[in-house]
């Protein structure tokens, strides 16, 4: 075989090869762009989105999976502080929280996809020997209270006016009832469907602890940052209502 030929058959070869290459580089490109993916989150907040044996569970967490696999969206979910979920879901696009209280602060800083529970009320809690009267919600004004960090708890109290200085922040809710029953605060606001479970999970008797009254109501949304994309975020409403349609959805308290 003469080297013309040689060469020739040589060149025919790199050039199969490149073209191999490129129709490879550009299907993996389409597949990506064609392939939804989001990340989602939630502070450990038990019974509806915590980790428990290394497993994450939750009511929030099974109907968000449920939304998103009938959307046929991948997903990793992930349990994180409320301050750092918060703010991945007010500047990450494609992250979703799940649970997201929806208050007039918050109105205009995400997109809300869906109401993932019903209405919360958010009680105010004090030790079982407190004699603590309160009659209305401006009686919160006279008393320390124990809140979570950037919760909407905490923006309530702030927007009403109490006294910063009479706000104690702390992370995750096991500090809120240590806080309590140490003496450091005379109050608390919380979720009644989270309170039992939370209570005994951090390893206290609920009875050490009394309701008292009805602060406000708040109903908690898978939300997004306003980066995410409307035809990501109009893919995964129309998942949930058509879960709802099928009755495939029932809301937790």
């Amino acid at each position: 075989m003469d080297m013309s030929k040689l060469l020739n058959i040589r060149l025919f070869i790199f050039y199969m090869f490149a073209l191999s290459v490129l129709f490879t580089v550009n299907r993996s490109l389409a597949d990506a762009a064609n392939n939804k993916y989001v990340y989602a989150g939630c502070s450990d907040w038990k019974p509806y989105c915590y980790k428990e044996n290394g497993q994450l569970q939750g009511s929030l967490v099974d109907i968000s999976k449920a939304i998103l696999n009938e959307a046929d969206i991948k997903y990793t979910f992930n349990v994180f502080p409320w301050v750092r979920v918060y703010h991945k879901g007010l500047n990450e696009a494609d992250f979703l929280v799940l649970g997201l209280g929806r208050t007039p602060k918050r109105e205009s800083l995400f997109k809300w996809i869906a109401p993932l529970k019903k209405p919360a009320k958010i009680h105010a809690y004090q030790s079982a020997d407190s004699e603590i009267s309160l009659t209305n919600t401006d009686d919160l004004k006279d008393y320390i209270i124990v809140v979570e960090r950037a919760s909407y708890t905490h923006d309530y109290l702030i927007d009403r006016g109490h006294d910063e200085d009479k706000l104690l922040t702390v992370s995750r809710y096991s500090q809120i009832f240590k806080v309590l029953l140490h003496g450091r605060a005379q109050l608390f606001l919380l979720d009644d469907g989270a309170f039992k479970p939370e209570v005994l999970r951090s390893g206290f008797d609920p009875d050490l602890f009394q309701r008292s009254i009805l602060a406000f109501t708040v109903t908690e949304y898978l939300a997004t940052s306003l980066k995410t994309s409307d035809e990501m975020v109009e893919k995964i409403q129309l998942s949930y209502a058509e879960l709802m349609k099928q009755g495939k959805i029932d809301l937790p308290d």
